[in-house]
């Protein structure tokens, strides 16, 4: 009898935000990017999603998925919404949702939407539990109900699952290829050439990403530019928040105020 293994430790949604909040015409923007895909579910008023296929009018009881890395816009008169800032994470991928490429409705899910209100502002662990439950369920609806199929179920070579796993375990802006090479007791030459032809991009340019994915998550949950700047090893918080506008093209009190909308 051969037991087969379901890699479930691959597979946890992160939850930058969780929150309940009442919108008015000073909720609008033209392009709404982000790195992170977003979950709206309406319970008064309406507004409206702008993408290059047209206008989307959000209306009480729908939960809406605008994936990551995705070009939209947004504006209302009057809203209230419940909405998360979420990230799937698979394989090398840190949000394997920006697949999808289009906004996905659920309508009519009128007891979900009260449900997750009543528990927005909740601390104890069954309740913060019982809202997790529900956002995989709300995600495995998406996925049933518009017969998604996703890309990463490719068999990485053990030296590059092994890289990917160093790299998110001891993740830092001192990090390079020969620390992670030393440690696999490799070449850096053939760690370089193996990691490129699976990952389809450079070992350091995957570390850079991987680092500025951190800080996006740590600024997500509240932390200090100072403690992220020596959590990843940057020089100080100048040299940190520099490379953030480069890598990003927005300032990190920009980035921080559009978690919130």
């Amino acid at each position: 009898m051969q037991a087969h293994k379901a890699n479930l430790h691959h597979l946890d949604i992160d939850v930058a935000v969780f929150q309940n909040i009442q919108l008015d015409q000073n909720w609008h923007a033209e392009n709404a990017r982000n790195y992170f895909t977003r979950l709206y579910m309406v319970r008064n008023g309406s507004g409206n999603l702008y993408t290059d296929s047209g206008t989307i009018t959000m209306r009480p009881g729908n939960i809406y998925l605008i994936p990551s890395e995705y070009d939209f816009g947004f504006s209302c008169e009057s809203m209230e919404k419940v909405f998360f800032h979420i990230l799937l994470p698979f394989g090398e991928k840190t949000d394997i949702l920006s697949e999808i490429q289009q906004i996905l409705i659920l309508p009519n899910r009128w007891d979900t939407i009260n449900t997750l209100y009543d528990l927005c502002e909740a601390t104890d662990v069954a309740s913060l539990l019982k809202a997790k439950t529900i956002l995989y369920s709300i995600l495995h609806d998406f996925i049933s109900q518009y017969d998604l199929h996703f890309s990463d179920n490719r068999n990485l070579s053990p030296i590059t699952q092994s890289a990917l796993d160093y790299i998110w375990e001891n993740i830092s802006i001192k990090l390079t290829a020969k620390d992670i090479a030393d440690h696999l007791f490799v070449s850096e030459s053939k760690l370089r050439n193996v990691f490129k032809e699976e990952i389809n991009m450079t070992i350091g340019a995957y570390i850079d990403d991987a680092i500025f994915f951190t800080v996006r998550k740590m600024l997500s949950s509240g932390y200090s530019i100072d403690h992220i700047a020596s959590t990843l090893e940057f020089c100080d918080r100048n040299y940190l928040s520099r490379r953030f506008k480069e890598k990003t093209g927005k300032t990190i009190s920009q980035y921080r105020q559009e978690l919130f909308v």
